[in-house]
């Protein structure tokens, strides 16, 4: 195994207790919240929860060589094809959440003796939704049971990882609960690319998780799937606001994008806008904050947060039929790219 190469230097003793600290603060209190409409301050502590969050991903990276925590291949692969309830640390196998509290011991983990059944399930999926850790402050969305295990109406889930990052690139579905990639899409991974952050690029221009919305879309309220496999990212990951294919950062109702209808999706997951934009406003008139795998964090706006270069591995190539028309207007997509 290689040595992690997430940051330039690694995280020392100190650096690891203020992480602690910070967490645990944010289990027990939360940042404090503003019940006014003050857009900026929300997506100030927005930013500041996702920077914690990512700077928590990079140590769990750092310690465990080199791979990325939430997929199905690094911290869900003991949920395997034959596993007939989650358990243990993950609800499901894209989950980061629960992954990243039990690494941290934060106080989500059930029992030792709960028995692996889908209260257990229920129980611990509530635990996590409900938490401040994981909470933007601007989502004062509910999420809907949809497939799986119900564990009733809840917070939607704040924020989503980017699924074509936790992949390996194969020829089958599943195998020995490995989740596997056949490379049959527009996008085109990397030859044996696994979810390793030494194989993502350079880590400051490569989005780790963001706002999001997941499952929603232009027709459909957010909901969740709580089954144990999902296959395309589950409760907690999705495929990048650059495509049409999305069920978290819907953006088809952007003028170009050729939908008319009166509900838009992007108030879900584009949720630091800083007014309060009308339904088929502009691109980028919404904003979300996405965290990178350096640990920084930006807002963009949902036309900019569109740039496939930032959602994809190094060395992928992505075909343009599934691309949004104004993303594929806006960075001048208009065939085959290779991502850098």
């Amino acid at each position: 195994m290689t040595s992690s190469p997430v940051s330039r230097r690694g995280t020392t003793v100190v650096e690891l207790l203020f992480l602690l600290s910070t967490l645990s603060l944010l289990v027990a209190v939360g940042v404090p919240e503003v019940l006014s409409a003050d857009r900026a301050r929300q997506r100030h502590q927005c930013t500041y929860r996702l920077k914690v969050l990512a700077q928590a991903a990079t140590y769990y990276s750092q310690t465990n060589d080199s791979w990325i925590l939430g997929s199905p291949n690094t911290s869900g692969a003991y949920l395997t094809p034959d596993t007939l309830y989650a358990y243990g640390h993950a609800v499901q196998v894209w989950d980061f959440m629960g992954p990243l509290a039990e690494f941290f011991g934060l106080g989500f983990t059930l029992p030792p003796d709960q028995p692996a059944n889908n209260a257990a399930l229920i129980e611990r999926f509530n635990q996590i939704r409900n938490s401040l850790v994981f909470q933007c402050p601007a989502n004062g969305f509910v999420a809907n049971h949809f497939y799986g295990p119900n564990a009733g109406t809840g917070p939607m889930i704040s924020y989503n990882t980017a699924r074509y990052q936790l992949y390996m690139e194969g020829h089958s579905p599943y195998d020995d609960g490995v989740t596997t990639y056949p490379n049959n899409a527009e996008e085109r991974l990397p030859d044996s690319f696994v979810p390793r952050v030494d194989r993502m690029g350079d880590l400051s221009q490569k989005v780790w998780i963001a706002d999001g919305a997941r499952y929603s879309d232009v027709y459909t309220p957010p909901d969740y799937d709580l089954s144990v496999r999902p296959r395309w990212g589950g409760s907690f990951a999705d495929i990048s606001s650059y495509s049409t294919m999305t069920r978290s950062w819907d953006r088809s109702r952007a003028p170009g994008n050729g939908y008319l209808g009166s509900r838009e999706p992007r108030r879900y997951a584009f949720r630091h806008a800083d007014n309060d934009p009308p339904v088929g406003a502009p691109g980028d008139a919404f904003k979300l904050n996405l965290a990178f795998h350096d640990g920084h964090v930006e807002t963009q706006g949902d036309l900019t947060s569109s740039n496939p270069h930032q959602w994809l591995p190094t060395g992928s190539r992505l075909g343009p039929s599934t691309i949004f028309p104004d993303t594929r207007q806006f960075f001048g997509i208009f065939d085959t790219i290779d991502i850098n």
